[in-house]
């Protein structure tokens, strides 16, 4: 970015942005006045968090706006020369131009969901205490400053000079552990969904109800991903960063195919995790409409589920054949992936909060499997975030060219952890669903059938052997 050309294109600007802190610093200034003097209508618990945003919009234009004027006046216009700072104080005004922006965001946040809270619970919510507000505007601060925090040590270690780049890993004695862990969850995973496929499957009654279709359809994905992206990207992987084998060359159309296969099945996994969550949403608000959704329906959420990845792929590929390699790291892999975990969250607070406030739920049979079956679906998408997580912040370290994390072991073990995605839901459904786990149980053998085979063989040996006699 270059500086503004004369200072006569600087000076409006300059004073658009000093008239708008001006501006926020008074009426914010009014807003709290107000609200504290009117005791009887307007300061009540309801309006507690209103007055906070008020006190942090406040902030935001006596605080961050100067802070940020000064320094993009700074680095645009040449009205004055940029001072030197010591680093400490380059990284307090950083803070607070960070801050309370933010916070006035998180807070805007905390509003929508106390609104919530008050829509949906209005006897409880009439009874919550002074401690349960103070304990949110704690916690609206604890953020941010978490966050700015975060960001001020990951510039830090970003931004120290080094020469190195992503190194591989110094010997075949490093690489082969990594390498066995990797084809041991590809084995598991294919395992695992194989069998959750075929109890789905086979206990019609109980469980091939077509709540269960985007379950079973997620087991399918996650078998796909251990079966043909988890190779692919073991072969990718331990060719880039460990001494076992030389990459070997490919066309172009094969490098691109490469790419789809090992892009394809892990994003419509997550993809299939947000419809599951929008899917109990429905079912949490909606039970009566839920109850006679067609099967056309899941035909074409299910199709909208592999739409959305396919074109995802087919984009990454174009820009990467035309060179945009920043653009897929800044719109297809970040952005995403926020999106998704977003829309999960929320919907899963949401069903949360209806099912603590309707206590009619709990009375039907009907209600309770769909509750169950919610719990589980909660469940799953916890365990499959917490698996995604350490992959996405490493995307974004390594979008922010954060040298300290572009290590071979942390993207191996970032790799783990985001295949363990596609392990762990059959082990939950395992523990959260009786039928499944009664239909489960004919793939094992236990000790007690070991002994009846045993004993039974005997029996046999020993008729046989009577009968030559």
């Amino acid at each position: 970015m270059h500086s503004i050309a004369s200072a006569s294109e600087c000076i409006p600007w300059l004073v658009v942005l000093i008239i708008e802190c001006l501006a926020i610093v008074i009426l914010n200034i009014i807003t709290i006045v107000v609200l504290v003097k009117m005791k009887r209508q307007l300061q009540r618990r309801s309006t507690y968090l209103i007055i906070h945003q008020a006190i942090v919009d406040l902030l935001v234009g006596a605080v961050s706006g100067p802070l940020q004027i000064e320094h993009y006046i700074t680095w645009f216009c040449p009205l004055w020369k940029y001072k030197r700072e010591t680093i400490w104080s380059l990284y307090l005004s950083a803070a607070f131009q960070l801050l309370f922006p933010f916070t006035s965001f998180t807070n805007l946040m905390a509003i929508s969901l106390e609104r919530l809270h008050a829509i949906f619970c209005p006897f409880r919510h009439r009874f919550v205490r002074k401690w349960v507000y103070r304990a949110i505007i704690i916690v609206i601060w604890l953020i941010p400053i978490v966050r700015v925090a975060a960001i001020i040590f990951l510039w830090e270690i970003g931004h120290v000079e080094s020469s190195e780049k992503m190194q591989p890993l110094g010997s075949a004695s490093e690489c082969i552990p990594w390498f066995v862990v990797l084809i041991i969850e590809c084995l598991a995973i294919v395992i695992l969904n194989i069998i959750t496929i075929v109890v789905f499957v086979k206990k019609k009654r109980q469980l091939q109800r077509r709540r269960t279709y985007l379950i079973i359809h997620l087991a399918i994905v996650d078998l796909l991903a251990g079966a043909v992206s988890g190779p692919l990207m073991i072969e990718d992987v331990v060719t880039l960063f460990c001494p076992l084998w030389k990459y070997r060359r490919m066309t172009l159309w094969s490098y691109h195919l490469f790419t789809v296969f090992q892009l394809l099945f892990p994003f419509t996994s997550f993809t299939n995790l947000m419809a599951i969550s929008l899917e109990r949403l429905h079912a949490t608000f909606c039970p009566f409409r839920h109850r006679f959704v067609s099967k056309w329906v899941y035909r074409a959420i299910i199709i909208v589920i592999w739409l959305i990845p396919i074109v995802r792929v087919a984009a990454i590929i174009f820009l990467s054949e035309i060179g945009y390699v920043e653009v897929i790291n800044t719109y297809f892999y970040l952005p995403f992936y926020a999106v998704y975990l977003f829309v999960i969250c929320v919907s899963y607070i949401l069903v949360v909060i209806k099912v603590r406030c309707s206590r009619h739920l709990q009375f039907h049979s009907r209600s309770k499997r769909e509750r169950k079956l919610t719990g589980t679906a909660l469940i799953v998408s916890l365990v499959s975030l917490l698996c995604f997580l350490p992959a996405i912040i490493y995307i974004a370290c390594c979008g922010l060219s954060l040298n300290y994390f572009q290590n071979a072991r942390f993207h191996l073990a970032s790799l783990v952890l985001f295949y363990a995605n596609s392990l762990v839901n059959p082990i939950i459904y395992a523990l959260r669903m009786p039928g499944f786990r009664e239909g489960s149980q004919t793939f094992l053998v236990s000790p007690q059938q070991i002994c009846h085979f045993v004993t039974l063989g005997e029996r046999r040996l020993k008729s046989t052997m009577r009968k030559g006699k």
